[in-house]
């Protein structure tokens, strides 16, 4: 049993937990909402992010502003990448041991930073505020893969990837997150390969619901994920990542299921700004909606900015059709006439 502690109460963020307290590790929660955290006392469910799955009395449940982090062994990072330094900043993670295991499950790159766009990888952030030499920093790990949250709190079967440079990182963490016939890791060394191939593919995922949200069929999808999957691997593998790790867990099949899932916020922004939606009102709703606000719209608008001279039609589609007055429908059919 190991002691570990989740920070991020989202719907993700309470899956882990979930699903870590039910392998009987001793498990906390941490909100960085104070309200949130009450809540989740009060009724042992996260009703904002994950309504209807009650979570065991085994799970404490704590207020960043009040957690002690000092004596923490594992600590899973579930914060939205816009959110991930503000959050590190915090002070609890000022004291946090220098041989504690760092794991975060976003999928998503940095925005911005110093008022100049990022684009820079979960890890490297994460490395960067808490100090990291270069040495701890390999023992950063990341999860990621085709983890649909409602459905693994509801104990589904899922696989997913763990990658860490320090392969016994990466071995721990799956012997922490392994669950024999629901919940299976696997792990690899491929940091950089992991953390892009979770973050672009939600840049496809919208092009895709647009797609669906024009009506154009299965067939013209699965041209776009394969035109979109080429994409991703050409600049992956410009920033160092192995080709072959675009076609595991952590792209390939994440990207195939989140496409066709209807849970996918980011496959729903699509298919609402196809309907003639401008991206402003699109993610209110999906607010309002308590789905939250989805990681594809800012990573078009960031890879595009930093990649833009490399030849991608389909980011250059998403980026045109989210940013600029041009219809979703007029970016879509100049994509595949090219």
């Amino acid at each position: 049993m190991a002691r570990v502690d989740v920070v991020g109460s989202g719907a993700w963020g309470t899956t882990i937990a979930l699903l870590l307290a039910g392998r009987k590790h001793d498990v906390r929660l941490i909100c960085r909402r104070e309200e949130v955290a009450k809540s989740i006392l009060r009724s042992r469910e996260n009703t904002a992010h994950l309504p209807g799955i009650k979570l065991p009395e085994s799970i404490g449940v704590e207020v960043l502003s009040d957690a002690c982090l000092s004596g923490s062994e594992n600590i899973v990072l579930a914060v939205t990448s816009q959110h991930m330094r503000n959050v590190l900043k915090h002070p609890a993670f000022s004291r946090i041991s220098r041989d504690a295991r760092i794991l975060h499950a976003t999928k998503g790159l940095e925005h911005y930073h110093g008022g100049k766009i990022s684009g820079r990888r979960m890890s490297q952030v994460i490395a960067e505020e808490l100090g990291l030499s270069s040495s701890q920093a390999r023992r950063i790990a990341v999860l990621a893969g085709p983890n649909i949250a409602t459905e693994i709190a509801s104990g589904k079967y899922a696989e997913t990837a763990i990658a860490s440079k320090d392969s016994g990182v990466a071995e721990a963490w799956r012997g922490i997150f392994s669950v024999p016939g629901r919940f299976v890791p696997y792990v690899s060394d491929d940091v950089t390969g992991v953390e892009l191939g979770g973050a672009l593919k939600n840049i496809v995922v919208v092009a895709c619901g647009m797609v669906d949200g024009l009506g154009m069929g299965e067939n013209t999808k699965a041209a776009v994920i394969r035109r979109g999957l080429g994409e991703i691997i050409a600049i992956g593998t410009h920033y160092g990542a192995r080709r072959e790790t675009f076609y595991g867990l952590a792209c390939l099949y994440d990207l195939d299921t989140t496409c066709h899932s209807r849970f996918s916020r980011n496959r729903m922004v699509g298919e609402r700004v196809a309907q003639g939606k401008p991206i402003s009102r699109v993610l209110k709703e999906l607010i309002a909606e308590k789905r939250g606000e989805p990681e594809g719209p800012e990573m078009a608008r960031v890879v595009f900015e930093l990649n833009g001279h490399l030849q991608l039609p389909v980011l250059k589609m998403v980026y045109d059709a989210l940013f600029s007055k041009r219809s979703a429908s007029s970016c879509v059919r100049e994509l595949l006439g090219s």
